[in-house]
This record gives C-alpha cells, structure tokens and sequence, in this order.
C-alpha cells in the first residue's frame, strides 16, 4: 500500500486486514475499499481453511481485474493462493491476465507455494522474481 500510495500508475487489488481483524479489497486505483469476508447468513460463499469469503465481493474484485488487464502501468494482486490453486477465487481472471497482460504485474503468494502455483498455472519464465 506503501509503494502505490500517491502513483497514479497502479491499478489492482490489495487485501489487508482492517482494524477489526477482518480482510478487505482494496483497489488500488479508486481507493475504495469493500468487505472480503461473508457476512453472516450470505449464502454465496468461498471457503478456505478457516475463511469464509464473500462470492459477490469476489466478483466484484475479478471485474475490477479483468477490466485493468490491458492498462499502463502496473497490475498488483493481492493474493494467489491455496483458494486458486482450487480453481476458485482469481484463478480464472489470473489466467487470462497470465495470458494477455503485456504490461508490468506484481503478484502476491505464500512462500511456500509459489512452486505449486507455478506448476498449475504453468508459469515458467520471470523477469523478475522476488521474494520480499
């Protein structure tokens, strides 16, 4: 959030954890955020271990992406995960980014499954690779 702040050169989603310990989207274009988490009783869910995610804030978030593929500048997403790696959450909208984007993308993942997610997603050549 950092890094983005004040450039105008950066399009995406973030997902930080809020005051009140729970996850939110966060485009980095509009600064506009949305709740990530289901609310109770919402019965269009994604689930991941512990997580229970809101499907429409997800749609949301992948129509934000979609729509930045092809801008100037950069493309952060926040994060590609155990829940892509199922077929669900930004998996979809990540492989048509993997597939079109010509521009500059910074992607979010767990150490410790940048492997699988290279494998699955059959990403095999990077510019620039960092762990930070």
């Amino acid at each position: 959030m950092q890094w983005a702040s004040g450039r105008i050169d950066v399009h995406g989603i973030l997902t930080p954890v809020g005051e009140d310990g729970k996850r939110f989207f966060y485009d980095l274009q509009s600064k506009v955020r949305w709740p990530m988490e289901a609310e109770v009783g919402e019965t269009e869910i994604l689930s991941i271990g512990k997580f229970v995610f809101s499907a429409k804030a997800f749609q949301r978030a992948i129509e934000l992406l979609r729509s930045a593929i092809n801008t100037d500048g950069w493309l952060v997403i926040d994060e590609i995960g155990p829940m892509e790696l199922k077929g669900e959450g930004f998996a979809e909208v990540f492989g048509e980014i993997l597939g079109e984007r010509k521009g500059k993308l910074v992607v979010v993942m767990r150490e410790g499954i940048i492997k699988d997610i290279c494998i699955s997603f059959q990403i095999g050549e990077f510019s620039e690779f960092r762990i930070a």
